[in-house]
């Protein structure tokens, strides 16, 4: 009878956060996580949310230099793997600080981050599929 009660509560509690963040992310802020390439997280100190601080994105102009090389390159009509050449090259560097790589870069290139739309719940069917299908951006 215990286990049934605590898995109702354990699934009660995932609605509640999940309802949370997307509209936290209807609301614009980040919902956690790694900041995208070109941002820095930062909390907002004027505003609160109950026991909680607002928080948002903040451009970082040494990455976002290496994302506006990323977007040039691409409209220019680049490949995916002639940009991650000449960025690596240029000495342009990860968050991490790692060199760039295919999948990095078209995840930068996908990300809605950079048309300015902060999204949360990315993943379609994550619980039923377990693979790499990402929702929708909402217009």
């Amino acid at each position: 009878m215990m286990a049934l009660v605590a898995e109702f509560e354990r699934s009660t509690i995932a609605q509640n956060v999940k309802m949370g963040m997307c509209a936290k992310a209807r609301s614009g802020e980040w919902c956690g996580g790694i900041a995208p390439l070109g941002y820095n997280w930062v909390p907002m100190e004027e505003e609160r949310q109950g026991k909680r601080k607002k928080s948002k994105l903040t451009v970082n102009e040494k990455e976002a230099e290496t994302v506006r090389e990323i977007f040039r390159l691409y409209t220019e009509g680049n490949g995916y793997k002639t940009i991650v050449n000449h960025i690596n090259k240029q000495g342009f560097r990860t968050k991490r600080g790692n060199y760039f790589g295919v999948a990095q870069l078209r995840d930068i290139l996908t990300n809605p981050v950079y048309i300015g739309k902060v999204r949360y719940d990315v993943r379609r069917d994550w619980n039923d599929k377990r693979r790499n299908n990402k929702n929708p951006i909402p217009s």
